[in-house]
């Protein structure tokens, strides 16, 4: 994607919903997409209800997404993920969701594995 600004709104919401196919995007994620491409406040509530609507953006298939690959990837725990996912603005009710997608024994072993790393 490229930084130039964006003026016109099909343009934009063409280029946005490239973005969220390529990944699992959050509402926080395109928001500041647009403001880089310095999208006027209007414009950016009717892109950002689109896009929602067409479900480029679905903040809870986002947290649970994302919850899978921090944990699977990065060995991240459940409190840096949280943390993580509320700077966001990630609901309560998406991070529990999300969280929800990581087995307890597969957490629990991984906590064993870096605790005797450490150890």
């Amino acid at each position: 994607m490229s930084n130039k600004r964006v003026y016109d709104i099909k343009i934009a919401i063409e280029r946005l919903r490239n973005y969220c196919a390529l990944q699992d995007k959050c509402q926080w994620d395109v928001i500041q997409k647009m403001q880089e491409w310095g999208l006027l406040k209007i414009s950016q509530d009717h892109i950002l209800e689109l896009l929602i609507q067409e479900k480029y953006v679905d903040e809870e298939r986002y947290s649970r997404s994302f919850c899978r690959g921090k944990f699977r990837i990065k060995k991240w725990g459940k409190i840096k993920i949280t943390n993580e996912l509320k700077k966001k603005y990630i609901s309560e009710v998406c991070i529990t969701k999300g969280l929800e997608e990581i087995n307890d024994s597969e957490y629990q072993e991984e906590l064993d594995k870096q605790y005797h790393k450490k150890n």
